[in-house]
């Protein structure tokens, strides 16, 4: 991976870029519950969400190095 930004409106998006000039977009989903009943010791426990790849494309072929929302 070469590069990772965020999203500046939703934080929950992002998208990476790698060095076969392609680009991945990625969303973050939170889970139903934000944390389990207890664990086998008697403390609360977190939930971990899921990521979901949006979509991908090949955009060139140098990596890229740079990038800004708009």
């Amino acid at each position: 991976m070469w590069l990772a930004r965020h999203l500046p409106q939703n934080r929950d998006v992002w998208m990476t870029s790698g060095g076969n000039g392609g680009i991945n977009l990625y969303r973050y989903n939170y889970p139903p519950k934000g944390r389990v009943e207890r664990d086998a010791d008697g403390r609360p426990r977190g939930v971990a969400g899921k990521v979901e790849l949006v979509n991908a494309r090949i955009l060139s072929t140098q990596p890229f190095v740079g990038w800004d929302w708009s």
